[in-house]
């Protein structure tokens, strides 16, 4: 397998839409609604650990599901520390959906808007590095490729 492939699908092939979700509540009780709304399972995976171009390592949650060919993820946006995309600080989970042809995301968005403690809910356009850089940071070291280099720079 290339370094640029998931078994799912390559970096070049990656989507380019996120959902921003502004919660108020726990990343596991947004997950659980989502599930129950939604009809997925997403469940907790192993957290993205991600080095800043200073080496401090950060966590950020993550929620997933692979099911077939659709891949979906909650993941956190802030850790103790700083924001994976400091440029989007007003959202504090993001949803991605790889290959789900099933669900729009206009009803997706207004499905979560739904829930109890959303404040927000809106689509995202990533651009080409936005899209690469999510792509790095799920699916292969992050360290290969942006290693000390701040996301804000990538964005």
């Amino acid at each position: 397998m290339s370094k640029d492939t998931h078994p799912i699908c390559s970096k070049d092939d990656f989507p380019d839409k996120l959902i921003g979700i502004r919660y108020n509540g726990a990343g596991y009780h947004l997950a659980w609604q989502m599930n129950k709304m939604l009809k997925i399972s997403l469940s907790e995976l192993p957290s993205i650990c991600y080095t800043n171009k200073h080496g401090k390592s950060d966590v950020f949650y993550v929620f997933g599901e692979e099911n077939g060919r659709e891949l979906r993820y909650l993941f956190k946006n802030k850790s103790k520390s700083h924001f994976l995309f400091p440029h989007l600080k007003n959202f504090d989970f993001f949803y991605l959906q790889v290959f789900d042809y099933k669900v729009d995301t206009i009803q997706t968005v207004r499905a979560v808007f739904e829930l109890p403690e959303c404040l927000f809910c809106s689509n995202i356009k990533l651009n080409q590095r936005q899209s690469h850089f999510l792509y790095q940071i799920l699916f292969q070291n992050p360290q290969e490729d942006y290693a000390g280099k701040n996301p804000q720079n990538i964005i």
